[in-house]
C-alpha cells in the first residue's frame, strides 16, 4: 500500500486536474440543464368592454403572422424560432391572476444576441413576445398600455445551490473513480518504464528536420489518406450536431476531439488539410444560407496545425492536450474567432472586444478543462488500438495499457518481418 500512495503521489498534479475539471464539468452540465429549463416570463394589464380572451393567441397561425410580420419588414432575426415546436412542445402558456396576464414560455426556443449599440446582451423573446401582445390587443380591441407592462424577467428551476452541489459531487465521484481505477491498473501492471524520446519516431519539439520529414509524408499512403477521410466523415457528421452553450450563438460539438485526433496522427500539414476541407465541406452542407468568410476557414486550418505541432509523434498527456486547447481555446477561438465575427458583423474595435469579454471568452474558459480532459481520455482509450494498428509510436504513449510481454512480442514480430 506504501509502494501505491507513492505512485499516487507522483501523479498529484493530475489528481488534481481531475478534481478541477470533474467539478467544471459538473458546472457546465448543471449550467446546460439551467438554460434549457429555464422560462421566460413576460407580465402585462390589459382591458377591454367585453369578455377578455387568449385562446386564439397561443395557436400556431397566429403566431406564424407575428413572424411572417417581421420577414415583411426584412428583419430575419427571428427565422430561428420554431413557433409548430413551441405550440407542439407546450413550450408557451399565459396565466391571468387579478386582471395580470403573464406569459410563460421557454428560453431554450430563443435565442441571446448581442446588441451592437449598446455592447449590451438581448434576447429575441423580449422583442417577439411583446410584438404579438400588442398585435393581438390590437386585433381584439383590447386596452395595452406599454408603459404599464410590469415585467419581463428570466426564471429557473435549477438554483446556484444546486448547481454548486452536483458540481461538487461530480467532483468527489470522477476522482474517487480515477483514484480506485489507477488502484487497480497499479496492481496489474505496476510501475512501467516510458521509452525516452529518440527523435527519429518521437520528438518533443517540432524543431528537427525528421519530424518534417514524417509529417509530409501524410498524404504518401493510400492507408493515410483512407484514415483521413474516414475522420473527415466523422467530423462533417459531428458538425451537425451543436449543444447550446447559453453564450449567445456558440455552441460546442465533438468535431474537435476527431480534428485533434487527426491531427496528433499524421502531423500539422494534414491537420491544416483537415480543417481546411471540415470548414469548406461544412459550410456546404449546414451553412448555405450564411454568407461564406474565409476567415474562418482560416480559423479551422491553423486550429488543425496548432494541434498536430503539439499531439503529433509526442508523447501523449494530459498536460500536452491541455496546452493545445490553451491555444485552440484562447488563440484561435477567443482573439481569432472575435475578429472574424467582428469584421462579418462590421463591428467596431470596442464592439468587438466587447463581444469577446462577454460571449467567446466566458465561454473558452468554462470549456477548457472538461475538453481536454475529455480530449486526453478519448486519445489514452484509443491508444492501445492505434499502436496495434501502426498507427502511434509505442513512446507515444504516456502510461501504456498494454503488458509488457504483449509489446514484447509485438516487436520481436516486427523484426522477424
Amino acid at each position: 500500500m506504501k509502494e501505491y500512495l507513492n505512485h499516487l503521489w507522483k501523479e498529484k498534479l493530475i489528481i488534481i486536474l481531475v478534481l478541477f475539471s470533474s467539478f467544471l464539468l459538473g458546472f457546465t452540465l448543471t449550467s446546460v440543464v439551467k438554460t434549457y429549463t429555464s422560462e421566460y416570463q413576460f407580465s402585462f394589464d390589459v382591458k377591454a368592454n367585453k369578455e377578455i380572451s387568449f385562446t386564439s393567441f397561443l395557436s400556431e397561425e397566429f403566431l406564424l403572422s407575428v413572424q411572417k410580420d417581421f420577414q415583411n419588414k426584412d428583419n430575419h432575426y427571428y427565422d430561428n424560432i420554431n413557433i409548430k415546436d413551441l405550440i407542439n412542445d407546450d413550450a408557451i402558456s399565459i396565466s391571468n391572476r387579478d386582471s395580470t396576464y403573464t406569459i410563460t414560455t421557454k428560453s431554450s426556443y430563443y435565442e441571446d444576441f448581442f446588441i451592437k449599440t449598446s455592447k449590451t446582451v438581448s434576447t429575441r423573446a423580449k422583442t417577439f413576445l411583446k410584438t404579438a401582445i400588442t398585435k393581438y390587443c390590437s386585433q381584439n380591441e383590447y386596452t395595452l398600455d406599454l408603459y404599464q407592462t410590469l415585467d419581463f424577467k428570466k426564471v429557473s428551476p435549477v438554483s446556484n445551490g444546486v448547481i454548486y452541489s452536483v458540481s461538487g459531487g461530480s467532483a468527489i465521484l470522477f476522482t474517487g473513480l480515477y483514484v480506485f481505477f489507477s488502484l487497480l491498473k497499479y496492481k496489474k501492471y505496476g510501475e512501467i518504464e516510458l521509452s525516452p524520446y529518440d527523435n527519429q519516431k518521437t520528438f518533443f519539439t517540432p524543431f528537427h528536420k525528421q519530424y518534417w520529414k514524417e509529417a509530409f509524408k501524410a498524404f504518401k499512403s493510400t492507408k493515410n489518406i483512407s484514415v483521413l477521410a474516414m475522420l473527415l466523415g466523422i467530423m462533417l457528421i459531428c458538425k451537425a450536431f451543436s449543444l447550446p452553450t447559453g453564450f449567445g450563438n456558440l455552441g460546442i460539438s465533438l468535431t474537435y476531439i476527431f480534428f485533434a485526433v487527426g491531427a496528433m496522427l499524421y502531423g500539422p500539414v494534414a491537420g491544416l488539410v483537415l480543417g481546411l476541407l471540415s470548414d469548406t465541406l461544412g459550410y456546404i452542407l449546414y451553412q448555405s444560407s450564411m454568407t461564406f468568410f474565409i476567415g474562418y476557414t482560416l480559423q479551422a486550418a491553423l486550429t488543425g496545425f496548432i494541434y498536430g505541432l503539439l499531439l503529433y509523434r509526442a508523447r501523449i498527456s494530459y498536460s500536452r492536450c491541455f496546452i493545445s486547447r490553451i491555444f485552440v481555446n484562447f488563440l484561435m477561438n477567443v482573439i481569432f474567432g472575435s475578429i472574424c465575427w467582428g469584421i462579418i458583423c462590421s463591428y467596431t474595435f470596442d464592439q468587438t472586444l466587447s463581444y469577446a469579454l462577454i460571449f467567446s471568452l466566458p465561454k473558452n474558459i468554462i470549456f477548457l478543462v472538461p475538453q481536454s480532459l475529455v480530449l486526453y481520455l478519448i486519445i489514452k482509450a484509443l491508444s492501445p488500438a492505434l499502436y496495434h494498428l501502426d498507427l502511434i509510436e509505442e513512446n507515444q504513449i504516456e502510461v501504456l495499457l498494454i503488458k509488457k510481454d504483449k509489446l514484447s512480442s509485438k516487436e520481436e514480430t516486427r523484426q522477424n518481418n
